[in-house]
This record gives C-alpha cells, structure tokens and sequence, in this order.
C-alpha cells in the first residue's frame, strides 16, 4: 500500500520545566491561543514554559512546531539555515521516492494492458491516482486504460483532467478528439 509523505517539522525540548527559544533569523510566532503571528526579528528570544508550544514560520516559509513538555531550564536555538538543509534533504527523499513508486507503476501498468487484463491495470491505475492526483501521465494512461474498456464518459474524463494539467500532450488530445467523435 502507497504512503502519502507530509513535510512538517516538529521540536520537542527535552523534559525540562522553562526554555529559551532564539530565532537566528526573522520569524513570525503564533502561540496556540493567539489570534494571529507575530514578528520576531533574528537573535529574539521566547520563553517557553512547561507544556507551552509556538506555531513558527521561517523568512523561508518553513512551519515549525515547537512544543516544551516539563521540568528544568533549557535553550533552543532555532537556526534557519540549518532546517532548510534538513527540509531540503527530506523533500528530496520524499520526491524520490514519489518518482519511483509511479514509474513503477507506469511500467507495471504497461505491462498488464500489453497482456490485455486491463481490470487489473485499472485498479493499479485507481490506487495510483488516489494517492497522485496531479500527475498527467497517470491521468492520461488511465484515460486509454477506459477507452480499451469501453468505458468513454470515463475515458473523457480523465484525459480531460490530464489536459488541463499537460495542455501540450499530442496523444492525448488525438484520443480525446478522437473519443468526441472529432477528426
């Protein structure tokens, strides 16, 4: 069964009672209870009490959760430069793998429409678009995937979708106009 990967980066301090949280860059913090995000310039510092949390957002659009469960002081430094490595490193793994599970699907996909078990390749294409729902490719082969069933309405609907994603796809649009009967 595919995984679908968030992004989101979450902070617990260790088991101590108060923390000093210090931003290295400009940042903006809401606390759970606050109406709205305040501005905190670089080297500002929050205390952050036993069972507190910040909801931050780097200059870079990074959200941050920060929560402080209980028990002695302790300093947190918050260091912008270092969480974009670290959610750069995780997108790039998180893409990767993306990548890799449809390609393999694709090819999978290919497979079974070239041994015509086009229900098994619509299954594999259903589970595939549950969790990729804007990727043309997948769109397009589950529109020739229906249209190999006989199933149009279906068929239209998909290369529609696909289209409006990737307008400049040759194939797809011939089976489309193909499909509405058009030359």
């Amino acid at each position: 069964m595919m995984k679908k990967i968030g992004l989101i980066l979450i902070l617990f301090i260790s088991k101590v009672q108060g923390a000093q949280v210090t931003f290295e860059s400009e940042v903006k913090v809401k606390k759970p209870n606050d109406t709205s995000f305040s501005s905190f310039d670089g080297g500002s510092k929050i205390d952050l009490n036993s069972g507190e949390s910040l909801i931050v957002v780097t200059k870079k659009g990074m959200p941050i959760l920060i929560h402080q469960p209980s028990s002695k002081n302790s300093n947190l430094n918050v260091t912008d430069a270092n969480l974009e490595l670290i959610f750069k490193e995780r997108a790039k793994d998180a893409i990767e793998n993306s990548v890799r599970e449809i390609l393999g699907g694709i090819r999978k996909v290919e497979s079974l429409i070239q041994m015509k078990n086009f229900e098994q390749a619509r299954r594999d294409l259903d589970e595939l678009k549950a969790f990729y729902p804007n990727v043309s490719d997948l769109l397009f082969m589950s529109g020739t995937v229906n249209y190999l069933m006989n199933n149009k309405t279906a068929a239209i609907e998909d290369l529609e979708l696909g289209l409006k994603l990737d307008p400049k796809n040759v194939s797809a649009l011939k089976l489309l106009q193909q499909l509405r009967g058009r030359p």
